[in-house]
This record gives C-alpha cells, sequence and structure tokens, in this order.
C-alpha cells in the first residue's frame, strides 16, 4: 500500500485508541498530523495545515455524528489494524 507522503489527522479523545490509530498510521509511512485530542484540538491543528484525510471520532457528544455524513466511508469501533488500512488505501488511491 502506497500511502506514504499523505497527511493524516487522527482525533480521538481516548489516548490510547489514538496512539493505536497513530501506530498503524505511522507503519503505513503516512505523515500525521495530530493526534487531536478533541474537536478544539482539531481546529487549530487544522488552521496551519490541512490534511488528505481525517480519521475522526464521531462518538464524543460534540461536532458532526454519523447522521450529519452521506456516502462517506466510515469503520465502527473497535477496527483493526488491516481495516484501517484498507480503508485509508481505498480513499487516499
Amino acid at each position: 500500500m502506497d500511502l506514504a507522503l499523505y497527511k493524516v489527522l487522527i482525533n480521538e479523545d481516548d489516548y490510547l485508541i489514538a496512539e493505536d490509530l497513530c501506530s498503524v498510521c505511522e507503519e503505513a509511512q503516512c505523515l500525521l498530523i495530530g493526534p487531536a485530542l478533541s474537536g478544539a484540538d482539531e481546529l487549530e491543528i487544522v488552521r496551519n495545515e490541512i490534511p488528505d484525510i481525517a480519521i475522526v471520532d464521531l462518538d464524543r457528544g460534540e461536532g458532526i455524528t454519523m447522521r450529519d455524513l452521506e456516502d462517506v466511508p466510515y469503520l465502527q469501533k473497535p477496527v483493526g489494524r488491516d481495516a484501517l488500512l484498507k480503508i485509508l488505501n481505498d480513499v487516499l488511491n
């Protein structure tokens, strides 16, 4: 999978899940922006650099929810390494 040099923003309020997501993205040689642990962090980060894709926790009680999205690729937690890499590859390539 050629995901090198794609900028990925991870927005996840659970630190351990965020670390796991970061590890998978780093393994795929993506350029990480963040992680953002809140919606406020996410906004601050994207003011400085626009990601190619964002991995967002939609169950934080703030911001967008699944009801706001149509035809957007998504995975529901828990998600494994292979499923995450596949959807990143499908979306970015």
